[in-house]
């Protein structure tokens, strides 16, 4: 499999800004969708099918992006896929229609996920080769991507236009990428790999859909807080608009600053009871959340939920790559297609239930969600078997 040079220090930098540029590009996309709707004439459903189109597109190419890994590494899927990302929101900038939106996000999507699969089964062969853990803290060079576009992305789009702006910002993330890149170096996979990765497209081991449970069960929780919670605090719990925000900014703060101490605790004390751990501070968290009529208890909640939910969806994915017998690339596409679905099934599904019953009763089923978690981790022990 390919791999990043051994050397622990430029290995680290080297993934760990694969996983930042793909944030960014993620994060200065967010500012664009107001200027992006207004300019189509776009209502809010229709928004929403747009935008849609960019999480299918992902979820088609992450089956796609393991075979290929199998196939041939992580590095040349990286390049390949980066490259065609790269002009994405330039092509968004350019759509005359909504047809045209849809088709644009759809690739968008499609390689921005197939990059996303090969960095993560990248990580894992870092692991494997520096024997640790870095996993979470490169989910958290992520986070601090996103956030380093959404905050600068606004002011770019200001200055620049909307085709500036995305110009702008593919050129840094080109620029990101020919760093990383170059310090990565390859390994062609074994014929026994090649074998595996063609041949195998549903593993027959239960264990990748255990994990892959976990991924979903971690990831719909997080979309809920990204989705809800502005509306919670607000219309249910009478929080003023201009702070209605907080308890997805504490939710933020806490889970980046912990992907940064996650790894550290894993190497430590182990996967299994670092999850642990970590599903106990969630399942208090939105309990918190759900019981508290305080204002500040409520965003205290919110904090300890980040503390939680951080560590879940890396750990699962650096077990997804040790599973014995199953190529990582192939185990690592499964694994984040079924967590990422979270993301498209969340907002319409709990919508309904918000509408039947209330903000309220969406959080009050997370700790249950999350509870299930405990049930199906035993495949989580694998994480460790790469940095042994």
């Amino acid at each position: 499999m390919a791999f990043i040079s051994s050397k622990f220090p430029i290995a680290r930098i080297a993934v760990s800004m694969l996983f930042f540029g793909n944030g960014l590009f993620i994060g200065v996309w967010t500012p664009m969708i107001p200027v992006f709707k207004a300019r189509l004439l776009l209502s809010e459903s229709e928004l929403g099918l747009v935008i849609l189109a960019l999480g299918l597109g992902a979820l088609v190419a992450m089956p796609i992006g393991g075979a290929l890994i199998a196939r041939y590494g992580t590095r040349l899927p990286i390049i390949f896929n980066s490259l065609l990302c790269a002009p994405g929101l330039v092509l968004v900038t350019l759509a005359p229609d909504m047809v045209g939106a849809v088709i644009v996000l759809t690739f968008f999507g499609m390689f921005w996920a197939g990059m996303d699969v090969a960095m993560n089964s990248n990580v894992i062969e870092v692991e494997r080769q520096t024997k640790r853990a870095i996993m979470s803290s490169c989910h958290g060079f992520w986070s601090v991507g996103g956030l380093v576009g959404a905050l600068f992305g606004g002011k770019t789009l200001f200055l620049l236009g909307e085709t500036g702006h995305a110009l702008f910002w593919m050129v840094i993330f080109l620029l990101l990428m020919s760093y990383a890149l170059r310090k990565m170096e390859n390994e062609p996979p074994s014929e026994e790999q090649v074998s595996a990765g063609l041949k195998i497209r549903f593993p027959r081991s239960i264990l990748p859909y255990m994990l892959g449970i976990i991924c979903l069960l971690a990831i719909v929780p997080e979309g809920v807080v990204i989705d809800w919670s502005g509306l919670l605090l607000h219309e249910e719990r009478g929080f003023e608009l201009t702070t209605a925000g907080y308890g997805f900014a504490a939710f933020s703060l806490s889970m980046a600053f912990v992907r940064f101490t996650g790894d550290y605790f894993r190497q430590k004390y182990g996967a299994v009871n670092t999850l642990r751990v970590c599903l106990v501070f969630s399942i208090t968290g939105f309990t918190i959340v759900t019981l508290s009529s305080q204002p500040t208890l409520t965003i205290l909640g919110f904090f300890i939920t980040g503390i939680g939910i951080s560590n879940l969806f890396p750990i699962a994915v650096s077990a997804a790559g040790n599973l014995p017998g199953i190529p990582s690339g192939v185990s690592v596409s499964m694994v984040t297609s079924v967590g990422y679905s979270g993301f498209l099934l969340a907002p319409p599904l709990f919508g309904f239930v918000a509408q039947a019953y209330s903000y309220t009763f969406i959080f009050a089923l997370m700790p249950l969600c999350l509870f299930i978690i405990f049930f199906a981790m035993y495949p989580v022990r694998y994480a460790d078997e790469g940095t042994k």
